[in-house]
C-alpha cells in the first residue's frame, strides 16, 4: 500500500500497468554507463558492450543507472560473464 509521499517510479494504479512496464528485463551490461547529474566524484566501473570490458568513470553520486560498480573485482566477476 502506498501512502502518497516520497514515492518513486515504482508506482502503478493497476497490477496490469506494473506488469506492461516492468516485465521487459533489462540487460543493464548494456546500457551506457551514466555518471547521472550530482557533483560527486565517485571512481566507479561500468561494462562498456561495445569494448567487451569494464571502463572507469566518474559517478555524480545520484541517478544514473544500474551498470555502475563501485570495486573493479566485483565487475570483473559480473560483467564479463555477460
Amino acid at each position: 500500500m502506498y501512502g502518497g509521499c516520497k514515492g518513486n517510479g515504482n508506482s502503478f494504479e493497476t497490477k496490469e500497468e506494473c506488469e506492461k512496464k516492468c516485465s521487459q528485463p533489462i540487460d543493464i551490461y548494456q546500457l551506457k554507463h551514466d555518471p547521472g547529474p550530482g557533483k560527486g566524484f565517485l571512481k566507479r566501473f561500468a561494462f562498456d558492450s561495445t569494448q567487451g570490458t569494464y571502463v572507469n568513470f566518474n559517478y555524480g553520486g545520484c541517478k544514473g543507472n544500474g551498470n555502475n560498480v563501485e570495486i573493479k573485482k566485483m565487475c570483473e566477476k559480473t560483467c564479463l560473464r555477460k
